[in-house]
């Protein structure tokens, strides 16, 4: 079994080629955050390393979100344009729970992409035997709300992906948090995506894919908001079902 897992959600490009559930190889980088002209070259150099070719890949996985609108549009894109042409299957998992999984020491993680305006996407999982549980669900919020929430939970938080620029209000509101501060831990490892829970896509059902923005983008709430559009609609960008 071949499985080819990506990850572009955010500034890191994360890809990952696993057989039998082992790790062959794998690509973390920031050196070029233009995922869309790093995306297939990183692909294609993984896949000869193994004497691959992406025929021989059985199940494709990709971050579908939340993360940066481009990002997710270019890795889901792809990914889509493989299972459906190679009719393979197409998994889906949560950027924030790839995360999650860099952790293996901490009960309670809190994934963390920065959203500006002191907004962040964010949860909270629980860490249970190599997978990670959600008691506060992947979303769009205030941090400000987010450590609020937090702070109701007794077991010390362990803070990972873009805490470090925020350390001084987490430390504010939760003074006993623990940040993760070493920079590779910080960036997802697209390997873990095998552990993550997934939403699995088939034949014609790829077309319907779509990434988990979890928040609509600022031109289309400012139209919405003079248009008097109800809130209910455009589902697609902010819900998200495991």
């Amino acid at each position: 079994m071949n499985q080819l897992c990506i990850d572009t959600a955010n500034k890191a490009l994360s890809v990952a080629l696993i057989k039998n559930c082992q790790l062959v190889n794998q690509c973390v980088s920031v050196a070029n955050k233009n995922h869309s002209a790093s995306l297939m070259p990183t692909i294609v150099q993984l896949l000869q390393q193994a004497n691959l070719d992406i025929s021989d890949i059985d199940t494709f996985i990709v971050s579908a979100g939340p993360g940066s609108y481009t990002g997710l549009r270019i890795g889901l894109t792809s990914a889509k344009t493989f299972a459906y042409t190679l009719n393979k299957p197409l998994r889906l998992v949560s950027s924030l729970e790839v995360l999650a999984l860099n952790n293996h020491y901490h009960s309670i993680i809190v994934p963390l992409f920065d959203a500006r305006r002191q907004n962040v996407y964010g949860a909270v999982y629980r860490y249970e035997q190599n997978r990670v549980v959600p008691i506060i669900d992947d979303g769009h919020y205030s941090l400000a709300h987010l450590l609020e929430k937090i702070g109701a939970i007794t077991e010390t938080p362990y803070f990972i992906g873009d805490s470090c620029q925020m350390k001084e209000q987490i430390l504010s509101v939760l003074p006993k948090a623990v940040i993760e501060e070493d920079a590779l831990m910080n960036l997802p490892q697209a390997y873990e995506m095998i552990h993550a829970h997934y939403q699995q896509y088939e034949g014609n059902d790829i077309h319907n894919v779509v990434p988990w923005y979890l928040k609509k983008v600022e031109a289309e709430e400012k139209w919405e908001a003079s248009h008097d559009i109800d809130q209910n609609m455009s589902e697609q960008y902010v819900q998200k079902v495991k």
